[in-house]
């Protein structure tokens, strides 16, 4: 697993999550096609979230699926965001609602 640079997820958890704070970021083992970061944000109104940053070249598909899913019966964790742009990472990225297991 590669290092988390902390200051790159914690712009992620604000663009995400104005005014939002870092807590904790850590890689997700067993990603094959992809890397995970898990993050913990605390959000201005007190409570927390946790996050999934997952980076793939498949981001935009994965993220136009998830949404679809979101209506129907399946379990799927909630695409909050996609970024295609290289800017904060350098491969696209979405930000998934965490789901245990």
């Amino acid at each position: 697993m590669t290092p988390v640079d902390a200051a790159v997820y914690a712009q992620v958890a604000t663009a995400v999550f104005p005014h939002a704070r870092l807590r904790h970021a850590r890689p997700l083992a067993g990603g094959i096609s992809a890397q995970m970061v898990a993050l913990d944000v605390a959000l201005p109104d007190g409570r927390s979230r946790r996050l999934v940053v997952r980076q793939a070249s498949t981001a935009a598909a994965e993220y136009r699926l998830l949404r679809q899913l979101q209506p129907l019966p399946v379990a799927a964790p909630v695409p909050l965001a996609l970024d295609l742009s290289g800017a904060l990472l350098p491969t696209p990225y979405l930000v998934l609602d965490y789901v245990a297991g």
